[in-house]
Parts: structure tokens; C-alpha cells; sequence
């Protein structure tokens, strides 16, 4: 089974990881240029799990309406390319996914500090810049975190 972690919008990231956890495959997210590995994988192998849209404050301030829009417009785009691939997809809170797989990382109020703690933590060899990048692609390691909570959803283990 490969488990795929979306992290929708516009500086999104798509990871797949194999039955095993381990990192298989990592991308920003493009949407102009589509979800290319999708038509590649088969479907009865592969669950996907997104966090699901919703309401974002940015540095204490609600996000203007147009960015919404965008989020909510690349949210449903990534929803039917699913459907169109007949990709099993379960949608998650960041709530959710971020209370499993932030355990054990510092307390820090910074979420993103803390998501490449815990993506360091579980896959200490890993890259997670991308090409042509100096810095860490949040998009892409929060796709993973979420793909493992995923894999652990599916394996029975909720911690």
C-alpha cells in the first residue's frame, strides 16, 4: 500500500511513503502542471490523505478573501484529480494529524518549527529541500507528516 500525504494550496507538497514509512517520493505541489504521479500509481494500492481546507489566520490576522478563494479553488482541483484517478482519500483536520505527530517534538508555538522536528525525528536522512531551494520546503514535510499519521490511521495505530 502507498499512502500519500497532501498538503493543499499554493505552497503545498505531495509525499508518498511505502507500506513501511519510508519516503518514496517528495514534490512541492504544482497545480498549473497537475499531480502527474497520480496516472501513474494504481489505484487499489494507494490511499491518499489531505488536510482538509479551512479557515487560516496568518501571523495573527485572517487571510484576505482572495487568498481563500485561491486555497479553496487548488483544494477542490486536487478533490476531483482524486475522483478522476479513483484514489481513495481520506480528509484530516491539521488539528488531528499535527497533535499525533507533534508529540515528542519541543513546545514551541511555531507549528512549522515543530513539523520539521518530527519530520527530522522520523526520516533523519531526508532532504527536504528542494531542488534549486536553500531552505526546508514546509509544503512537502508537512505532506509527509500527514502521510504517516495517514499510514498509521490504516495500520490501527492512532499514536
Amino acid at each position: 500500500m502507498i499512502v500519500i500525504g497532501i498538503d493543499p494550496g499554493k505552497d503545498g507538497g505531495y509525499v508518498e511513503l511505502d507500506e513501511l514509512g519510508r519516503v518514496r517520493f517528495q514534490s512541492r505541489l504544482y497545480l498549473d502542471r497537475g499531480i502527474d504521479r497520480l496516472d501513474e500509481l494504481q489505484w487499489d494500492q494507494v490511499h491518499c490523505f489531505m488536510e482538509r481546507a479551512q479557515v487560516m489566520n496568518r501571523e495573527g490576522r485572517p487571510t484576505s478573501a482572495r487568498s481563500m478563494f485561491n486555497y479553496g479553488q487548488a483544494f477542490g482541483e486536487i478533490l476531483g484529480r482524486l475522483a478522476a484517478f479513483r484514489i481513495p482519500h481520506t480528509l484530516v483536520r491539521p488539528a488531528d494529524w499535527s497533535r499525533i505527530m507533534h508529540a515528542g517534538t519541543t513546545d514551541d508555538h511555531n507549528t512549522k518549527k515543530r513539523s520539521l522536528q518530527a519530520a527530522r525525528q522520523l526520516w533523519p536522512g531526508t532532504s527536504w529541500i528542494p531542488a534549486g531551494c536553500k531552505q526546508p520546503h514546509d509544503g512537502i514535510y508537512e505532506a509527509a507528516l500527514i502521510a504517516e499519521y495517514g499510514r498509521r490511521r490504516l495500520q490501527g495505530d492512532e499514536s
